[in-house]
């Protein structure tokens, strides 16, 4: 939630509560300020604003569905239950963050700095929306949630102590590397809390650590020499992996730093530290490891994924020319999925696609990606940069085909319906509107799919030839929209009794039944007895009478 946001009448009742019959601080901004210098106004704001937030409006938007929104959330439910003395299934939250304070592990640290660290190591180990819909959406939140619900004080809150030490039971050591507490870390190992422990919510400490990305406290645990990190589905990986897999780079530089640094170890799949941060666009850590000579460049996962692809697929231009700089990567350029051009052109780079044609020597007319060719793969996806890049080098031809499906952009463009790369193609004076691709002409397939605006521009054209139009304007008397029917009928195209443009319209509108066609096609006809002699002629007057009302009929006879 952004505090800049806020209705007037909570922002009042939080000045009210505050203040009291002191209105010194009146204004938003000035509120907002005051909530990063005292923690008293943040919790003011929060138990304010959380009963008010409607969960459903979060729950159908995706954009609301973040991390720390989650967080803030789940914070604020459990804290609204502590107040009212009901936990309910919160229990083994709450009573974890008490026993973690009154430990004094750390007494710099109080109740809700625990709190939340409890919340930020369930979010962070959980996808958002699991989290939301499983433990925030319901007043009674889903048993089956990592059996973190199955804790009730009465039955088990005792069981600790004939199983397991409390520290054990309530992740006292997790809770503290979650907080990035040094020195309640160093108080725990001192008394012996095993730093293997796997806890049944939070798993082991350098797994909380990462994924709460706090550096300190894994400068403290890797002193003891840990080298595996379990994960929730079983697989043991190095914490220098699990960081890269987790998005921190400030963990994973660190650990890098280390001597012995498990570079080339593979996680599932064939992942590496190198593709991880690759895939992030980690240039420092990618220059730092491509320094290595022991270290493969160019390693390959089960799906055939390599570090430079990945970098390609994520636009990070830095990190593939420090690729395709080395002499010892030769990447596949073929059409598929697997294509180092594949994941450029997808993913909209143009300078990163540039890089690769020239660097290579490619040819961007046969450079074909999912069997079309470059340009109309651009076209197609939108991608308006890549377009126009491509259409400034003088060794791309806008009415290329090649590929199995032989089709030019413009007919990709238009089939996708992109507006705006579909413009720049028609910038270009040596485009060649009445070729045929897929089946079709372009016209043709834009009024089949009703782009209207689309077909505008392409009306406009002067180099447009006349059986083109025929073609698209007896479609669009059989299955247009009315709104497409209009622009044909008005267009300077479409001249007043013209009998071969009328002769086919009225033809395809009959056997159609569109009275509003017939309608709109006899406002373009001058009723004089020659042209209904024509009319009577050129086809069935019968089926035409039939779809006509008895005002129409009477012109016709």
């Amino acid at each position: 939630m952004s505090l800049k946001t806020l209705p007037v009448e909570i922002t009042t009742q939080i000045v009210d509560e505050i203040c009291g019959p002191d209105r010194s601080l009146c204004g938003r901004k000035e509120l907002v300020r005051m909530r990063f210098i005292s923690r008293q106004f943040d919790a003011v704001i929060s138990r304010i604003a959380f009963p008010m937030v409607d969960l459903t409006v979060i729950r159908r938007n995706d954009k609301l569905m973040t991390r720390p929104i989650v967080k803030w959330l789940l914070v604020e439910k459990a804290k609204s239950l502590r107040r009212d003395k009901s936990p309910g299934a919160f229990a083994f939250i709450l009573d974890a963050s008490s026993f973690f304070t009154e430990s004094q592990c750390d007494p710099s640290i109080c109740e809700d700095d625990s709190l939340e660290a409890i919340c930020n190591a369930i979010v962070s180990s959980n996808d958002p929306r699991t989290v939301f819909t499983k433990l925030i959406l319901h007043a009674t939140p889903d048993p089956s949630f990592y059996n973190l619900w199955f804790y009730r004080r009465r039955q088990h809150g005792q069981a600790w102590k004939r199983n397991e030490r409390p520290e054990l039971f309530y992740g006292t050591l997790q809770l503290a590397s979650a907080v990035g507490s040094a020195c309640a870390i160093e108080s725990l190992m001192r008394s012996g809390v095993s730093l293997d422990y796997r806890h049944r919510v939070f798993g082991t400490a350098i797994r909380c650590a990462i994924l709460c990305n706090k550096v300190n406290s894994v400068k403290v645990l890797v002193r003891n020499d840990i080298d595996t990190v379990p994960i929730i589905d079983g697989e043991a990986t190095p914490p220098l992996l699990f960081a890269g897999q987790a998005n921190r780079p400030q963990i994973a530089e660190f650990l890098l730093g280390l001597p012995n640094a498990p570079v080339h170890f593979q996680g599932k799949g064939g992942v590496t530290i190198l593709l991880w941060a690759a895939r992030r666009g980690w240039t420092n850590i990618v220059r730092d490891l491509l320094q290595r000579e022991d270290l493969d460049p160019d390693p390959k996962t089960d799906w055939k994924e390599t570090p430079v692809k990945a970098a390609a697929r994520g636009g990070h231009e830095e990190v593939v020319r420090l690729f395709v700089d080395r002499q010892d990567i030769e990447p596949e350029f073929g059409d598929g999925k697997q294509s180092l051009a594949y994941y450029a052109i997808d993913g909209g780079s143009a300078t990163i696609t540039a890089l690769l044609l020239d660097r290579y020597g490619i040819d961007p007319n046969r450079l074909v990606i999912h069997n079309k060719p470059a340009l109309a793969r651009a076209a197609e996806l939108g991608h308006t940069s890549l377009v126009r890049m491509l259409l400034d080098r003088e060794d791309v031809d806008i009415n290329n085909s090649h590929g199995t499906l032989n089709s030019p952009a413009i007919v990709w463009a238009a089939m996708a319906n992109q507006i705006e790369a579909a413009k720049l193609l028609l910038e270009r004076k040596d485009l060649n509107l009445n070729l045929e691709g897929y089946g079709s002409t372009v016209l043709k397939k834009l009024v089949t799919r009703n782009y209207v605006e689309m077909a505008r521009l392409l009306l406009d054209r002067r180099d447009l030839s006349p059986h083109v139009f025929q073609q698209a304007l007896r479609v669009v008397a059989r299955s247009g929209s009315t709104e497409m029917l209009s622009m044909f009928l008005l267009h300077e195209r479409m001249r007043k009794n013209n009998r071969e443009q009328m002769k086919y319209t009225l033809q395809e509108a009959v056997l159609a039944g569109r009275d509003g066609v017939l309608c709109g096609v006899l406002k373009r006809i001058t009723l004089e007895s020659e042209w209904v002699e024509y009319v009577k002629k050129s086809w069935r007057i019968q089926a035409l009478e039939d779809r006509l009302s008895f005002s129409e009929q009477r012109f016709l006879r």
